[in-house]
């Protein structure tokens, strides 16, 4: 309540008073970038009092300043050492070196669930000694209703691929990233992908030009995604710059693949087998009355990632910009 209350308290300061115009070094930016004054919403305060307030009362994009009532929410409904839970769970037994049952991936809105935290995980289960696994992969998102938000979303912007623009879930893995790096010389192009996926491939369908590798995003087009059966073939359009190298983070393959795949390639990489097909969490038969049973704690006291070194959630919500860690942190029931 205390935290609700300080930010109407802001909201309520920020009053259409013209207190004081833009300060001469930001207007002469504006004026360099072309930017108009009454274009720039701006209000500054000092304790109580006012003391520069700009185009107070216009109605603008909030775009990343949103990111404050989403942080004051967070804090007053789950305390600012809140962090979220994924869980490994199945509905089976293990026996000998086979878990007979599904491997359930239980999202619990977990920010930092990365490939590595994933990595972890695995390794626990094979740490009991279990080799292969005979039942689905179930991918239970149904901590947040609905279970799939980014299901048929038209896109945001230009840009559906950016990073930016990842709608959270509560099973957000590795924030649905695929990193590609892309190098060219004066003749050739060559595109590298982490992480690793099962059955995922990248193709640059990209043209070199003469251009400033500092804009080599001028020519860029959105990816797309090419199924041929079983594999994927992530495909990059438009133009790069001859003579540059870049790193660039592309949200393009559907979360389900991107989590069945990624699940799949580690355990691979760790000695193991996966001989079932990724499903969204359902009620089934087999379940009975307890949907998602634990894996043995007696056996495997941690069925979850490490915590990393404490810091504030807060911290993890703020920086690149990153919309999905907190709208998945505030999402959180």
């Amino acid at each position: 309540m205390l935290l609700r209350s300080t930010l109407c308290a802001v909201l309520l300061a920020c009053t259409p008073f013209s207190i004081a115009a833009l300060p001469e070094p930001v207007a002469k930016l504006a004026l360099a970038a072309g930017i108009p004054e009454d274009a720039i919403g701006a209000v500054v305060l000092r304790g109580d009092t006012i003391l520069v307030s700009n185009a107070a009362d216009t109605a603008l994009n909030p775009a990343s300043t949103m990111k404050v009532v989403t942080t004051l929410v967070g804090l007053e409904q789950l305390g600012p050492a809140f962090r979220g839970r994924t869980e490994l769970r199945s509905n089976g037994a293990i026996v000998g070196n086979v878990l007979r049952g599904d491997l359930i991936l239980r999202g619990g809105a977990d920010l930092d669930f990365s490939a590595d935290a994933l990595t972890h995980l695995l390794e626990r289960l094979r740490s009991l000694g279990v080799r292969k696994i005979a039942g689905d992969l179930v991918l239970d998102r149904q901590l947040f209703q609905p279970a799939r938000p980014d299901a048929a979303l038209p896109p945001f912007d230009e840009a559906p691929e950016a990073y930016y623009n990842v709608v959270p879930d509560a099973l957000l893995l590795n924030m649905n990233m695929l990193y590609v790096e892309l190098a060219a010389d004066g003749r050739t192009l060559t595109a590298s992908m982490l992480p690793e996926l099962d059955k995922v491939d990248v193709k640059p369908a990209l043209a070199l030009v003469d251009g400033d590798c500092a804009k080599w995003d001028a020519g860029w087009l959105p990816p797309t995604v090419e199924r041929r059966d079983t594999r994927l073939t992530v495909v990059l359009h438009g133009t790069f710059p001859r003579n540059c190298r870049k790193n660039v983070g592309i949200n393009v393959l559907d979360r389900d693949d991107y989590a069945d795949r990624l699940v799949r390639a580690t355990w691979q990489r760790l000695g193991g087998t996966l001989t079932g097909r990724p499903v969204p969490w359902t009620w089934r038969p087999t379940h009975r009355r307890w949907p998602l049973p634990p894996l043995p704690r007696a056996r495997w006291p941690a069925t979850q990632p490490p915590p990393p070194p404490r810091r504030p959630t807060i911290r993890t919500c703020w920086p690149n910009t990153s919309r999905a860690r907190c709208r998945n942190w505030c999402a959180t029931p």
